[in-house]
């Protein structure tokens, strides 16, 4: 099964060009005109065609806000620079190896690991 992202316009080119390489199918922000939209507009946009979302935004981590029962799955990078980038895509290209739902779950990635909670 081929991985289906939408990618928030925080994240580098760099991460859209991995996900590229591992065979994601990425659709940006950008490309859809949703380019400086509010979150939540993002978010539905995404639940409504079946998309995880991938950002840097650490705003979309807020379970109160946007509980991962609602989503089509989130997945929150933390980056801090460039180095920072290439630990994270290597715990990214884990989870993606390892995780095969992504639905209803919060994923966050840091430079060493990731976590992961799911609807309760």
């Amino acid at each position: 099964m081929k991985l289906v992202f939408l990618v928030d316009e925080c994240v580098s080119n760099q991460t859209v060009i991995f996900l590229e390489k591992l065979g994601c199918n990425v659709t940006k922000v950008q490309n859809i005109g949703l380019e400086g939209k509010e979150d939540e507009i993002i978010l539905k946009y995404a639940q409504e065609r079946n998309l995880t979302l991938v950002t840097y935004d650490r705003g979309f981590g807020n379970i109160r806000k946007y509980p991962p029962s609602t989503h089509s799955g989130i997945i929150i990078i933390k980056v801090y620079n460039l180095t920072s980038l290439e630990n994270c895509h290597e715990v990214l290209e884990k989870l993606l190896e390892k995780e095969k739902r992504f639905k209803e779950t919060l994923f966050v990635v840091d430079e060493k690991k990731y976590r992961k909670r799911e609807k309760p």
